[in-house]
């Protein structure tokens, strides 16, 4: 019995350590991240966790069930770019779109795909084909399968009509298998091996190798990574995106390659030096990392969220003028309490010191290149000064903080044209300057300054008699100067800050995405999409009706045009018609009239009162008084030339007559030539669009675009500076 209760308990023991060891090896493949897979040093990576649980959970938001009713073959279609366009599309879809959603749904994927860039020795002045291969072959590719997947499978799947035809052949290293694929038609060799539960990828088996070493521990995996272990302790945790760069790395490229360039065309110490002084400006900026979580339901109709972007540096290594500007500290939004609560977007920053952006501007002035007769930009700004009877460093820049923001209301329609209803205001160091500097600019002649004291808080506004919805002005509030493009916004900030109901952080759309707003920062971003979204579908229906009533002025006007120049024709015919009669009549009587010899009577003219363009010639009184002296002669069949003498002003007379129809025959020809070419440039510059095409654009794009962007409720974000990065966290609820 002793016996059985020991090999029981024995039994017992390696069952559940059995079991105990199975899972932990189980929960370790679970936990591998794909930065222990791949080598240190990439310029680039990306890794992408829960790929169709992500893709499921996007598709199935009100925001692509109303994105996904617009058709791109309908908008191809409609808009009549050709069946070419029509098939080019059709393959994009079955080949890409389809193909991805085929891959997904083939229960391939795992939890995740990473993909890691590393630099490659590439000249820019030699981009070849060769190049890019080589470009391509520093790519490696790495997938999570799931456990019942086969690496073939998944290399059949995605690389099917390159997989299919081309032989394979392994070749081991350190006992793993890497699998070479050779095309010859498609002149690509693709490489890959299974290490733990993932499939490496790539065109150099060199880059397996590299993972492979990793794995077993003879080379330092990304994650050990000094660098991207500094960002990656920044990025959000149970983060499903996640991306890395070498910002350093990849800019020092950059300009390696620019100098090689330059020294090709221009080996001079200066051409060199002025490309290092251009990217002075990036020295001390180390990675950039990025990374995003769609977390978890805000309520049962809405998520939030989130990402977040961040750029490390090493401060005494930046440019004096950027280190100053990532100097500042974060500090409290006082701003925030006179922001309405209906305010659609918000943007607010405590990093721009005009002093020191000033010093900058001088410094970039004094290295252009001077002309002798040029207007230098210190006399353009001279000049400026003058006008406005300021001076900018004694009377402006004094005045001004490092705060400055702004926010949009809405969108007026109801005089002549839209008017955007927005505000900007800058914090104040100096009242007395700050007010001075106000009074000196507004104070012209051409301005009717008006005055209205509200709640205690006093502004000042012009208005114009024919445009009653745009009244600019300014106020001082607080510690702040507010100028508006109406005087109306300028009292809802007075009203938010003096009843906090009224301000914007009583929106309900602000108050869910509020995840540390209104916390000390350096910079805040607010944009209720539902909002803008209403707004931009008022002023869609605005601008669909102005068109609507511009294609009808333009179609009036051309119809117009084209009847008038059709009136134009006709005149020219007639015209021409009678500058030929009278051509041929000076001509007729040219030939068979006598003159007649001057007398120092006056002449009177047998033709003094012929009407344009009449051919019968008057009877002469003197004429018809002479007697029969000469033999009859043969008559014209248009007038009686023998027997009635011309005077040869008659004729001058008559040409005199055909060279004005000849000058308004030619007149008439301009305006008919400058017609014509109205009519061809108006067809030509018609709307690229007709009345079909446009209801088409707005009932079945733009509204449904603007539909789907109504279901974000609202995104908001805050910029934080520390003394080696700066980050933006930013948070989007979306229905």
């Amino acid at each position: 019995m002793k016996k059985i209760i020991i090999v029981f308990l024995a039994l017992v023991l390696i069952i559940t350590g059995s079991y105990i060891v199975l899972n932990q090896k189980k929960a370790l493949l679970r936990g591998v991240d794909i930065a222990q897979v791949v080598p240190e040093g990439p310029l680039f990576y990306i890794r992408v966790s829960h790929i169709k649980k992500n893709v499921d959970d996007f598709t199935s938001t009100k925001f692509w069930q109303d994105l996904r009713k617009i058709s791109i073959k309908r908008i191809i279609q409609e808009m009549n770019y050709g069946e070419a366009h029509i098939a080019a599309y059709d393959a994009f879809k079955t080949k890409t779109l389809d193909g991805a959603n085929n891959l997904l749904s083939s229960k391939l994927f795992g939890q995740k795909i990473g993909l890691a860039l590393y630099p490659a020795n590439i000249d820019f002045d030699q981009l070849d084909p060769k190049a890019t291969q080589e470009l391509m072959s520093s790519i490696v590719l790495v997938v999570q399968l799931t456990p019942q997947a086969q690496a073939a499978q998944f290399i059949n799947a995605v690389f099917t009509r390159f997989a299919e035809s081309s032989p394979m052949q392994e070749i081991k290293y350190k006992n793993h298998v890497i699998t070479q694929i050779k095309s010859e038609t498609e002149g690509l060799t693709i490489y890959y091996a299974k290490i733990k539960d993932f499939l490496v990828i790539s065109l150099n088996d060199k880059m397996i190798q590299n993972c492979i070493d990793v794995t077993t521990k003879t080379k330092k995996s990304l994650e050990e990574d000094a660098d991207y272990k500094k960002t990656s302790e920044r990025f959000l945790k149970s983060a499903d995106v996640v991306a890395y760069g070498h910002y350093q790395k990849f800019v020092s490229g950059i300009k390696d390659q620019i100098v090689k360039l330059a020294a090709l065309k221009s080996p001079t110490h200066a051409s060199q030096k002025s490309i290092e002084d251009a990217f002075s400006q990036f020295n001390g900026f180390t990675t950039v990392g990025y990374s995003y979580t769609p977390g978890s339901a805000k309520s049962a109709a809405t998520h939030i969220s989130a990402q977040n972007f961040m750029m490390f540096y090493e401060q005494d290594k930046l440019e004096p003028y950027i280190r100053q500007l990532y100097s500042c500290q974060p500090v409290e939004n006082k701003a925030i309490k006179f922001i309405p609560q209906n305010a659609a977007i918000y943007q607010w920053n405590n990093c721009f010191n005009f002093e020191d952006y000033w010093k900058k501007m001088k410094e970039e002035f004094a290295k252009q290149p001077q002309g002798e007769n040029a207007m230098t930009p210190e006399m353009v700004i001279t000049k400026i000064q003058d006008a406005l009877k300021l001076n900018l460093e004694t009377d402006i820049l004094p005045a001004l903080g490092n705060e400055y923001g702004g926010y949009f209301l809405d969108i007026n329609l109801e005089g002549l044209f839209p008017i955007p209803q927005i505000l900007f205001f800058i914090k104040i160091d100096d009242r007395a300057k700050a007010e001075h500097m106000m009074t000196t600019l507004v104070n012209q002649p051409i301005i009717n300054l008006q005055t209205e004291d509200y709640k205690g808080t006093g502004i000042k506004y012009f208005s114009f008699p024919l445009a009653a919805n745009l009244q600019p002005g300014y106020c001082f509030l607080d510690e702040y100067l507010l100028i508006a493009l109406n005087r109306d916004l300028l009292k809802s900030s007075i009203d938010a800050l003096g009843d906090p109901t009224k301000s914007l952080t009583a929106n309900q759309n602000f108050k869910e995405i509020n995840l540390g707003l209104t916390e000390k920062s350096n910079g805040v971003f607010f944009l209720e999409m539902t909002e803008l979204a209403r707004q931009m579908d008022k002023f869609v229906q605005w601008g669909d009706q102005w068109l609507t009533m511009r294609i009808a002025q333009q179609k009036a006007f051309l119809e117009g045009s084209k009847k008038r120049l059709e009136d134009l024709k006709g005149e020219i015919q007639q015209k021409e018609k009678e500058l030929a009669n009278l051509n041929s009549h000076v001509e007729t009587l040219t030939k068979a009239a006598p003159t007649v010899p001057k007398t120092n009577g006056p002449s009177q003219s047998a033709f003094s009162a012929t009407p344009v363009g009449d051919t019968t010639a008057p009877t002469s009184n003197a004429a018809a008084a002479a007697p029969e002296q000469n033999p009859p002669v043969q008559q014209n069949s248009t007038l009686t030339s023998a027997a009635f003498p011309v005077d040869p002003a008659q004729i001058e007379n008559l040409r005199n007559q055909i060279k004005e129809k000849e000058m308004n025959l030619n007149s008439a020809k301009e305006r008919q030539k400058e017609l014509e070419q109205y009519i061809d440039q108006s067809v030509s510059a018609r709307p690229p669009i007709d009345e079909k095409q446009k209801e088409f654009l707005v009932n079945e794009v733009i509204n449904p675009l603007l539909k789907a962007l109504g279901s974000i409720h609202a995104m908001g974000s805050k910029m934080i500076i520390t003394s080696d990065h700066i980050e933006t966290i930013s948070y989007t609820n979306v229905e």
